[in-house]
């Protein structure tokens, strides 16, 4: 791992050898390391190169009760625990070296999470020694647990498991992400039929997921703060063009296609800050099964929206009075978000 997170997210990857042994690495910001030596009595806490001889035997049990490993249900203990400390990119690397066949149902328990902040995520993955990704779990305060088969004579991937994860990060992110579900309100209010709604959810969804995908291969790249600024701006923008328009403007789906480019590099925030591709782990499962995610909140939004709008229209009053002032309402959380996102 080349690089450390802030204090809310760390990373840990496990390596599987062929007879069975695992190294499982586990790379934390100083700040949320700074947490584990911070009882040391009478003597120098500090976290550095320097002071790591100081500290170290401090640091190694604590790093022995990071995780609960498991194999069959059966604890197993790591027999050696090395601690690197990069001043540079502000990390600290705990590497724990497990000699018992881990051959079986191995379960991971992350129990230091509790120490650390509420927020905090830590994504896990799992490799063979010919990186083949095996697993890919997600954890945080209210889930620590998960456990997977490892088959001595199979190397394929667990891509059942990376594909339910990344499919249900999909639906919960269109489904909490507010401001993706105001952009896409804001496109569905001028649809008057069914086709005309697939039509702009297909080509949003085409659109965030090339720009995902560039962002994932790192071939695109915008610091995520200019990302959501210009998430907050494609809001105002659609919803000042519903006004302008009177609700028919025309080449909707060219717009959408545009501003979907924009909103893809919001999903590749996300995905980066849970580790896709940590290590040089395969990317195609997890986007493919992050997008069809997506896909399924937008359709679950637009079912339930579309026919009520269509409903509502019958009102003489709606077109002329009630859209407008959900059109100016989207305009003004756009402003808002604009506002928070540039101070």
């Amino acid at each position: 791992m080349s690089h450390a997170h802030d204090a809310f997210s760390g990373e840990a990857k496990a390596i599987i050898n062929d007879a069975g042994a695992m190294t499982l690495e586990l790379n934390l910001a100083a700040v949320t390391a700074e947490v584990f030596s911070q009882d040391i009595v009478n003597k120098n806490n500090q976290l550095s190169p320097e002071n790591l001889s100081n500290i170290k035997s401090h640091l190694v049990a604590k790093a022995h009760r990071f995780f609960r490993v498991t194999v069959n249900g059966q604890p197993i203990t790591a027999s050696q625990v090395d601690i690197k400390i990069v001043s540079e990119v502000d990390a600290v690397i705990f590497t724990l070296d497990y000699p018992e066949s881990v051959l079986g149902t191995l379960g991971f328990r992350s129990d230091y999470i509790a120490q650390t902040n509420p927020e905090y995520q830590l994504t896990l993955s799992v490799f063979d020694n010919q990186h083949t990704q095996l697993g890919l779990f997600i954890h945080n305060f209210s889930h620590r647990y998960d456990e997977l088969l490892i088959d001595g004579k199979s190397r394929q991937a667990n891509n059942d498991g990376v594909f339910s994860r990344f499919f249900s990060l999909g639906i919960e992110h269109i489904l909490i992400g507010f401001d993706h579900l105001i952009f896409l309100l804001a496109l569905l209010l001028v649809c008057r039929n069914w086709q005309a709604a697939a039509l702009i959810i297909t080509c949003f969804t085409l659109a965030h997921s090339v720009t995902l995908a560039l962002a994932a291969l790192q071939i695109v790249a915008l610091p995520s703060v200019w990302v959501e600024l210009l998430i907050a701006l494609t809001i105002i923008y659609v919803g000042l063009e519903n006004l302008y328009f009177k609700h028919r403007p025309r080449h909707r789906w060219l717009l959408t296609c545009s501003f979907g480019l924009i909103h893809g590099l919001g999903f590749a925030n996300v995905l980066m800050d849970i580790g896709l591709g940590t290590s040089g782990a395969p990317i195609f499962i997890p986007l493919m099964a992050f997008n069809l995610g997506v896909e399924i909140g937008q359709l679950s939004l637009a079912i339930v929206v579309l026919p009520l709008l269509w409903y509502l229209r019958k009102w003489q009053h709606f077109e002329k009075t009630v859209l407008p002032l959900i059109s100016i309402f989207i305009v003004l959380l756009g402003v808002v978000w604009a506002y928070e996102r540039l101070i």
